[in-house]
């Protein structure tokens, strides 16, 4: 039987469910919570010898789980219990929109992070859910099926159910292998008529022409002052600034912001857009056109609010920049830098279809250190005909 040694008497519930991994000091465990635990009685029922009975209750000991006289301390059990963490709670961008506050709590409670932990039975309540779900979709947009299973399994495995459930309540229409949202409420965002439309929270509504993306609820459009509180809360972040140029500044203040805005707001034809994911401010993505004998070639770069982080957003939002550069701007070639000590932004340019090229050594000064530069780039010539990334 492995020794347990305790470091320290702070147990959490990781340490306490690798405690009774070993099935002596389970028994143990057990016997104590039953009234008492002795050595004799606990070898004998084991079947094993009493000097490993006595080492099984002495760990128990040391955990502070038993006392002296073999009695359980039901507080220490307790204080474990207090480390177990319960469902992460539904993320703000689930209940974006003119819900009721009996619609809020059904969606929070189904929602865990953007996660749909599971699909309502009760008819009233799958509803809602439901929906929600079709915010997601453009009126007036046609999507393959792979695109609405994409975006759905984004949200649950079960993404054909919510497919069928989707039709089957009128929210889209199916034709052919081809879906259109044919129902529901108008997601935030610009009416037909202005009269008729109830104004939202500037930094959630999609004034600008955007550029869509592969996932139906990632968007990519022009910076414009109706993001600025969107921005402010999302570039706040130190671990934002610590991989990227000393222009975007920690902590990030409404003079940043301001600077910022007025100077992609001043780009004809746009060349920096903010991330929306559902509407809400995630990060942003841009390029920098070099000029001279680099004529045709840009450097993109991207940051993502570390809530955001993790969920393949960043890359899609690169991936479509990266189309935009090719077909809209006419360049040649893109490229990207990335310090060596940032292996998730790595995998994001992988992702988007970047080649890594080589490695610039002590490429970077940042806050006073120096960091290896990853040279990622991507010519339009080794694309093909199609000059699509995908």
């Amino acid at each position: 039987m492995t020794r347990l040694v305790a470091d320290t008497t702070d147990m959490d519930h990781e340490d306490f469910a690798r405690l009774c991994l070993d099935p002596v000091r389970l028994a143990a465990l057990g016997r104590a919570a039953e009234g008492s635990v002795r050595a004799d009685a606990l070898a004998r029922t084991m079947g094993i010898r009493r000097r490993e009975a006595l080492q099984a209750i002495a760990d128990l000991r040391l955990a502070h789980l038993v006392d002296d006289d073999g009695h359980l301390i039901d507080d220490e059990l307790h204080s474990i219990a207090a480390t177990l963490r319960g469902p992460e709670p539904a993320s703000p961008a689930i209940v974006v929109g003119e819900w009721s506050d009996a619609e809020v709590k059904i969606l929070q409670s189904f929602f865990s992070g953007e996660r749909l932990t599971t699909i309502p039975s009760h008819r009233a309540k799958r509803s809602v859910v439901l929906e929600r779900l079709a915010q997601d979709f453009e009126p007036g947009v046609r999507y393959d099926e792979r695109a609405v299973s994409a975006q759905l399994r984004s949200y649950n495995d079960d993404y054909a159910a919510l497919r069928r459930y989707l039709v089957d309540e009128g929210l889209m229409t199916r034709s052919d292998g081809v879906y259109w949202r044919s129902g529901g409420r108008v997601p935030p965002g610009p009416a037909p008529d202005a009269a008729m439309r109830t104004e939202e929270p500037a930094s959630l509504i999609e004034r600008e022409p955007t550029l869509r993306t592969r996932n139906p609820a990632i968007t990519l459009a022009p910076f414009t002052m109706t993001h600025r509180s969107g921005l402010l809360e999302a570039a706040d972040d130190e671990r934002i600034a610590r991989h990227m140029t000393d222009q975007f500044r920690s902590p990030y203040t409404g003079a940043d912001a301001d600077a910022w805005i007025s100077k992609c707001m001043a780009e004809d034809p746009p060349i920096n857009f903010v991330i929306l994911v559902s509407g809400i401010v995630a990060g942003g993505v841009g390029s920098e056109p070099h000029g001279d004998i680099s004529t045709g070639t840009a450097e993109l770069g991207w940051w993502l609010a570390p809530g955001w982080w993790g969920r393949g957003i960043a890359a899609t939002a690169l991936e479509r920049l990266i189309e935009y550069c090719f077909e809209d701007l006419d360049l040649h070639r893109v490229e990207a830098g990335v310090f060596l000590d940032n292996p998730a932004s790595a995998r994001v340019a992988e992702k988007a279809g970047f080649i890594l090229e080589g490695i610039a050594r002590d490429g970077y000064l940042k806050d006073g250190r120096l960091v290896d530069r990853l040279y990622y780039g991507l010519a339009r010539s080794s694309l093909g005909d199609t000059g699509g990334t995908g």
